[in-house]
């Protein structure tokens, strides 16, 4: 809901400016980061990392610089983002897309097609052949494709019928490993998928599977990390080291593994009889490589991808193009822009969107709803965990009210009175008369639940509501009168000639934009 309010808002404020100018749009440099699912590497060092959300970007350069690759791979919406990536030895790039199935590029991703037309796919494998092993988490099992993702074939005999599978490893010697979290077990098959028999590790939900010869290592989201050299007839747990059992995805290179867990990244050189925590000490790491330089990147949660050089003594954000933030609002100050972001909190650019910063010094919180710029320099900020302000330019920033509070819009008048509003638990109109220090809420009757403000050159105020339709006030929010069009209001802004325009939901199936010029009286 609130990345379909900012598309409306954008599309509000495109349509108010386009009566009185022609203009184009420019993507900036940032703010980097988003959520990664996926990074694979091909035979001649380029890199492809899935995003959510996102779709494909590709790296040329060791991870130091990331361009989108996304044509013919289908609207990088949510419900489209990439799952998980995989490269062929022969240079084929597969990539699933949730519910949409999985994509295929025979150029490098400079292009895709539909491989696989359905179904959610968790992880993607190829073996030395060139045959393709696809991690179905809707309850089909495995699917192969020997053709070069022509055409796919169920391949589940003797998994459980309805099983959710997660990963896929393929050893050494060939044998095929899968794990699934709905039935908490791991399966073998030794015939390429033909036929499956579970082996014995069970009940520990094993969330990702990697080979290292024909050892095999299991991330148990719960319980670390279990490891067997038997071909599963054996396991143990093998979590000397380990301060964070909750472990996301495993990586294999030469006699390297590296896991990445809830809080950092450990590594062991001794086939995991060990572990020692090399970095990202705070951070939920959601996926791991190494290359052949010995360059480890690891992917934090929201935030996007860093790098080192040197084992782990230091780590440096390496997401220079892959601007893939959830972003929630904007605001401008000055040269300064401000960005809130979805699980990522507030950054800052002062140098036209080239580079950006991510602010604390007071403020504090994972996922930034709300920022607002006053006309006298204040900024505001609501997150989950309170509403701050600060007068520096975001250097500083006080609290001043805790968590209980969510604040969706801010507006001001010319008389530099500051108007808040939101849904539960601060519904209705909020106001202050001292740049955010204290707020009263001056019509006590009026408790709608409140997605928007606006306010026109009158000093007249207009709140869309949950519901309601708009409501408007000619009295700085003494009073509020309800417009005659109902149904819920996702948004609403002023032209500069006064007509107001609002995103209406309406139960009758009118649900669209509609326009009022007579001050909200008719739509």
């Amino acid at each position: 809901m609130k990345k379909l309010s900012l598309i409306i808002c954008v599309i509000l404020f495109i349509q108010s400016i386009n009566i009185y100018s022609q203009f184009t749009w420019q993507q900036l440099n940032g703010p980097p980061g988003g959520l990664v699912a996926s990074i694979k590497r091909s035979s001649n060092g380029t890199l492809f990392l899935g995003a959510i959300a996102g779709g494909v970007y590709r790296s040329t350069d060791n991870g130091l610089n990331w361009i989108m690759k996304n044509n013919g791979f289908g609207r990088p919406a949510f419900d489209n983002g990439t799952v998980t990536v995989a490269v062929a030895p022969n240079g084929n790039i597969y990539a699933s897309s949730f519910s949409d199935g999985i994509y295929l590029s025979t150029n490098s991703g400079e292009s895709w097609v539909h491989s696989m037309t359905n179904g959610i796919v968790a992880e993607i494998v190829v073996d030395p052949f060139n045959r393709v092993y696809a991690a179905m988490d809707n309850g089909s099992g495995v699917y192969v494709s020997t053709n070069n993702g022509t055409t796919w074939v169920q391949k589940s005999n003797g998994l459980v019928q309805g099983m959710d599978v997660r990963s896929v490893c393929i050893t050494d010697s060939g044998d095929l490993f899968a794990s699934s979290v709905g039935s908490n077990s791991v399966y073998r098959s030794t015939n390429s998928a033909e036929s499956w028999f579970p082996v014995n590790l069970s009940m520990v939900y094993p969330n990702h599977l990697v080979s290292k010869g024909n050892t095999v290592f299991a991330a148990a989201r719960q319980l670390g990390i279990f490891r067997t050299t038997n071909n599963g007839a054996n396991w143990e747990l093998v979590n000397s080291g380990l301060t964070n059992l909750r472990i996301n995805r495993l990586f294999v290179y030469g006699n390297t593994i590296v896991a990445a867990s809830d809080s950092g990244v450990f590594h062991s050189i001794n086939n995991g009889n060990s572990w020692t925590k090399i970095g990202l000490a705070v951070q939920e790491v959601s996926e791991i490589i190494i290359l052949p330089n010995n360059t480890i990147l690891a992917a934090v949660f929201r935030d996007g991808v860093y790098r080192t050089t040197n084992n782990g003594v230091n780590w440096l954000r390496s997401s220079n193009g892959f601007n893939n933030s959830a972003v929630t609002s904007i605001a401008f100050s000055g040269n300064d822009i401000y960005t809130a972001i979805e699980y990522n909190g507030l950054m800052r650019s002062s140098d036209g969107g080239n580079n950006w910063t991510k602010i604390s010094n007071g403020f504090k919180g994972s996922t930034c709803m709300l920022v607002y710029s006053a006309p006298n320099g204040y900024l505001f900020a609501q997150s989950d965990s309170g509403f701050f302000r600060s007068t520096n330019s975001g250097n500083n920033w006080l609290m001043l009210w805790g968590p209980f509070s969510r604040f969706n819009t801010i507006v001001s008048n010319q008389s530099g009175y500051l108007f808040a509003s939101g849904n539960y638990p601060s519904s209705g109109v909020f106001r202050s008369t001292n740049n955010g220090s204290t707020w009263e809420m001056p019509d006590p009757n009026f408790q709608s639940s409140i997605n928007s403000l606006c306010i026109s050159q009158s000093g007249t105020l207009f709140a869309g509501s949950s519901g309601g339709g708009v409501y408007r006030s000619t009295n700085n929010g003494l009073n509020w009168i309800q417009s005659q069009l109902s149904g819920s209001v996702h948004s609403i802004t002023i032209t500069p000639n006064g007509n107001i325009l609002a995103h209406f939901y309406i139960s009758s199936g009118q649900t669209g934009i509609y326009k009022s010029t007579n001050n909200g009286v008719n739509w």
